[in-house]
C-alpha cells in the first residue's frame, strides 16, 4: 500500500495586516512534576496581548509515561488521560489563534500501546489542523505584493517535533538542518531537545524570469533566507534536567514575525528569542 502524500494547510490573513507573529509552543510535558504552568501562563499572556499572534503546537504537550516506557509512571501528578483533558481545557480559550499541531515522541507512547493518537484527539477537540509527522503551512499575509492590492505575501513554515538526542547546540541544529533539506519552507521549527536556538541558512534559488545577453538566454539567482528555530520546553531544570545531566535552558518562547513587506531580494522575517 502506498503511503499518503505529504500535504499542507493554508491560512489566509486579512489584507490590512502588516505582519503575523508565530509563537511555537511545545514540550509542555503536562503531568510531569517539573512542568511550569506558571511560566506557560506568563507566555500565554504575552501572546494574547498580541493581536497578530498565532500559536503552533510542537508536540509533547503531555508527559504520558506508561508502565513499560521511560520515565516515572508513579511520579506523574495526573494520569495520561487527565493530561490530555487538561491541555484541551487550557487551550480552548485560544482556539481562534491556534494554527495547528504536530505530534511528539511522548504522545507516541500512547499511540504505540493503544493506537490512540492523543495529539490528533486534542486537535479534533480544538478544531485545528493536525498532521502526525510534521505540519506544513502556507501563510498568506496582507496585500500589495508586486504592487497588486489583492496579492498577499506568501510564506511557508514546516514544524516537526524532533528525534534522537543531542548534547550540544551544534548537534541540535544539525538535526533541523537535515530536515530543511527535505521540505521547502521559509521557517523550520523543531522541539524535542528543550533548548531554544535560532540560526539562518541561505540558498540560491533560480529566478523564473530570463534575459538575453551575449547571444545567450540567462537567468539570475535569488537569495532564499531560511530560518531554523529550535524551541523551548516548560520543564524546570532543577527538577528534570539536573539529574539527567542536561544543561539549563530558557523557557522563553521564540517569536517569529512574517512581514507583508515589499523587499526586492528576499522576504522579511524577524526572529526574537
Amino acid at each position: 500500500m502506498e503511503s499518503e502524500e505529504i500535504f499542507g494547510y493554508v491560512w489566509r490573513f486579512p489584507k490590512n495586516w502588516d505582519y503575523v507573529n508565530i509563537y511555537p509552543l511545545g514540550d509542555l510535558h503536562c503531568g510531569n512534576p517539573a512542568f511550569s504552568e506558571k511560566y506557560l501562563d506568563y507566555e500565554l499572556k504575552i501572546i494574547t496581548d498580541d493581536p497578530f499572534g498565532r500559536i503552533l503546537f510542537m508536540g509533547d504537550l503531555c508527559e504520558t509515561v506508561l508502565k513499560d516506557s521511560k520515565g516515572d509512571v508513579y511520579g506523574q501528578v495526573i494520569p495520561p488521560a487527565q493530561q490530555k483533558k487538561w491541555i484541551v481545557n487550557k487551550f480552548k480559550p485560544f482556539r481562534d489563534i491556534l494554527l495547528g499541531a504536530t505530534s511528539g515522541n511522548h504522545e507516541d507512547r500512547i499511540r504505540r500501546a493503544t493506537g490512540d493518537d492523543y495529539t490528533q484527539q486534542i486537535a479534533e477537540e480544538l478544531e485545528i489542523p493536525y498532521r502526525y509527522e510534521g505540519l506544513w503551512l502556507r501563510l498568506c499575509i496582507g496585500g500589495g505584493n508586486g504592487r497588486h492590492a489583492d496579492r498577499p505575501y506568501v510564506y511557508h513554515t514546516y514544524a516537526t517535533h524532533g528525534f534522537g538526542s543531542a548534547a550540544t547546540t551544534g548537534a541540535r541544529m544539525a538535526k533541523l538542518e537535515r530536515v530543511s533539506h527535505n521540505v521547502s519552507a521559509d521557517v523550520y521549527f523543531m522541539g524535542h531537545d528543550h533548548h531554544s536556538t535560532v540560526d539562518e541558512i541561505v540558498r540560491i534559488d533560480p529566478c523564473d524570469q530570463t534575459y538575453e545577453e551575449g547571444g545567450f538566454e540567462k537567468f539570475h539567482g535569488i537569495s532564499h533566507h531560511c530560518h531554523l528555530i529550535k524551541t523551548n520546553s516548560f520543564l524546570r531544570w532543577c527538577a528534570h534536567g539536573e539529574k539527567a545531566g542536561f544543561s539549563p535552558s530558557s523557557m522563553r518562547v521564540p517569536k517569529v514575525t512574517l512581514w507583508a513587506d515589499d523587499r526586492p531580494i528576499y522576504r522579511r522575517i524577524d526572529v526574537l528569542k
